[in-house]
């Protein structure tokens, strides 16, 4: 026997699902004044078996947003910034990406490669952007001493790493 929903709860749904189509195709009528409609539903509504597909064209555009959107959601100082776009928006451990809902969730953190207790600073080289988990995971691989004997033969002991994975 198969339950049905609320009489209200399917009606509500097809007026978001409409909604948001329209929202939508108002949005890429604005992209694409010019464009005739076949050329829009091409690009945007690709269709495979019968199911509507993410245009793959799209992908770079959408992880390129996906960057700006993080970089220009940190409000915190300059380091933030700088490390954020040196590290191309990925956490050097796991090679992920750090999204705008980890950096306003606080759950990155400033990395020193050479522990401040070991004599290491605040400088722009000696600092990494990681996922709280991998950092976390970091400090429980390596020792303080081991990340400061790395360092002093300058060696990149992240490098040496397989990525973990979360």
């Amino acid at each position: 026997m198969q339950l049905l929903p609320p009489c209200g709860v399917k009606r509500t749904f097809y007026k978001i699902e409409h909604l948001l189509w329209y929202q939508l195709w108002q949005w890429i009528r604005k992209k694409h004044p010019t464009s005739s409609i076949k050329y829009r539903v091409r690009k945007y509504f690709t269709m495979k078996k019968g199911k509507r597909v993410y245009d793959v064209k799209a992908i770079d555009y959408w992880q390129q947003r996906e960057y700006l959107n993080a970089k220009n959601s940190i409000n915190a100082e300059r380091s933030y910034m700088q490390m954020f776009t040196r590290q191309r928006g990925r956490c050097t451990v796991c090679n992920h990406r750090i999204t705008e809902t980890d950096i306003k969730g606080s759950k990155v953190h400033k990395h020193h490669m050479k522990p401040r207790s070991k004599g290491g600073n605040w400088k722009l080289d000696n600092l990494r952007l990681l996922h709280q988990e991998c950092h976390t995971k970091l400090h429980g691989i390596f020792s303080r001493s081991d990340m400061a004997k790395y360092m002093d033969k300058g060696i990149d002991y992240l490098r040496l790493m397989k990525p973990i994975k979360s």
